[in-house]
């Protein structure tokens, strides 16, 4: 007599290494993935000002009351929430660094136009 195994226990499991198995986890990397998805694409941006707001304060806030809010989420998945906002504050002053030397690299190179058009 042969057995066949049904195919639901035959199928690779597809997930990336890493992920979570359990679909509230799955939800909550994917809250965290897009909050800073937003905090690093919208910073800076004046359509997104808004946006980026709401989610930096997400990102700040120590409440706990709901499911999703940021410390709860970085408890499930073992994020240490303090390490996260201090990364976050270090990039913030890196890309305002960054954007200083790029209005500079500007500048000089206006001033170096100007002189060779005198």
């Amino acid at each position: 007599m042969t057995t066949r195994a049904s195919s639901a226990n035959t199928r690779p499991a597809h997930r990336l290494p890493g992920t979570p198995s359990e679909p509230e986890k799955r939800l909550m990397l994917a809250v965290l993935e897009d909050a800073l998805d937003v905090y690093f694409r919208y910073r800076g941006h004046r359509r997104n000002r808004r946006l980026f707001r709401e989610t930096e304060a997400w990102f700040f806030s120590d409440d706990t009351d709901w499911p999703f809010a940021y410390r709860n989420v970085c408890a499930v998945l073992g994020v240490d929430p303090v390490w996260l906002r201090r990364q976050l504050a270090a990039w913030c002053r890196h890309a305002t660094e960054l954007r200083a030397l790029a209005r500079a690299e500007r500048d000089v190179t206006a001033a170096v136009h100007a002189a060779v058009a005198a």
